[in-house]
């Protein structure tokens, strides 16, 4: 009975503990930064797809995979589920993070520079 309620209290710590890693990653961003964003449900989608992929390589990849010395096919998987996770994020960034043009006058015709020397 007691090895039981010392196993059940091991797996609650372990599981407290990666929670509070997890809120710690997802809070990283927000408190090394000087002019924090608002806060949306959509800036923790990045954190979740990181712990997503750590527990699927952790429990799945590496021991049917790694461990089986099937090195090859364990980091083409990996890599491939890397770029499936990241490329929306670098697409996304490359569409909506241009630099800012100036505004167009509202007659259409763009600024012209004064004359020098006046």
């Amino acid at each position: 009975m007691l090895q039981k309620d010392r196993t059940t209290w091991q797996r609650i710590l372990r599981v407290i503990i990666h929670v509070a890693t997890w809120v710690a990653v997802a809070c990283i961003p927000r408190l090394l930064s000087t002019n924090p964003p608002p806060f949306r449900l959509t800036n923790l989608l990045p954190t979740i797809e990181l712990a997503g992929f750590f527990y699927l390589n952790y429990y799945v990849l590496i021991p049917r995979l790694f461990t089986r010395r099937k090195m090859a096919t364990y980091f083409a998987i990996a890599l491939l589920l890397l770029g499936v996770v990241y490329t929306p994020f670098l697409l996304h960034r490359l569409a909506f993070n241009r630099p800012e043009r100036p505004p167009r006058p509202p007659n259409g015709v763009p600024h012209s520079r004064p004359p020098q020397g006046m």
